[in-house]
């Protein structure tokens, strides 16, 4: 949580560096090395490395998705996968500002260095794309707080918060990424459709950490 909370300061504040100038010139450069070294107190010779890993993160945080792109994207999501990778719902093509309605989600957010290119991409519907936010990870959801009482009947499983189910689809996909060394994304398309997720251990109290990801 410590590297990716720094992750997130580094990139909003050379993004903000960054959109005061058409390019990242030698000023923008130089403000940016500056602002690292302020953020990480770490020796100057190695403000050069931070910043050469910083640049590219800083220009896909100022990206957008292409018209190409959202096509390409929602012609393959029409196809192949027509819900939403996050809860399911069958996702709306056509009518835009519902909740259904067809998103493109960035798995790895912009605002950690998530490019726009499709490899980045999935669909989502509105509703859980916003709810979603700038969440890369379970552990920047607050699981914590996530305690939904005791022995959950499946009506009590329907109701858990999207944020709940959002932590435990994250802690699958970044375990399978991890095993089979593929992208988050694939990761994703790999476990498949996300149904409502089951409980672990019905003797102790449920969290996000007792309760099992199910895919279809």
């Amino acid at each position: 949580m410590a590297v990716l909370h720094l992750v997130r300061r580094l990139v909003a504040a050379g993004a903000k560096i960054a959109a005061s100038r058409p390019d990242l010139d030698y000023v923008a450069e130089s403000e940016i090395k500056q602002m690292i070294l302020d953020t990480m107190t770490i020796d100057y010779n190695r403000i050069g490395e931070v910043y050469s890993r910083l640049e590219p993160a800083l220009a896909a945080a100022r990206s957008t998705i292409s018209a190409g792109t959202r096509k390409q994207l929602k012609s393959e999501s029409q196809r192949e996968r027509p819900w939403c990778y996050l809860c399911s719902v069958e996702l709306d093509y056509e009518t835009q500002g519902i909740p259904a309605s067809f998103t493109l989600d960035h798995v790895w957010p912009q605002a950690f260095g998530g490019n726009s290119d499709p490899e980045n991409l999935l669909p989502a519907c509105g509703a859980c794309n916003s709810r979603k936010g700038h969440a890369a990870s379970w552990s920047l959801y607050p699981v914590q707080a996530l305690v939904h009482g005791y022995r959950l009947s499946g009506d009590d499983l329907e109701r858990l918060p999207k944020e709940a189910r959002f932590a435990v689809l994250a802690r699958s996909a970044a375990a399978e990424a991890k095993a089979t060394d593929a992208s988050l994304k694939d990761a994703f398309v790999t476990l498949g459709r996300p149904g409502l997720p089951t409980v672990l251990d019905e003797s102790v109290s449920v969290d996000v950490f007792n309760l099992v990801a199910n895919f279809s």
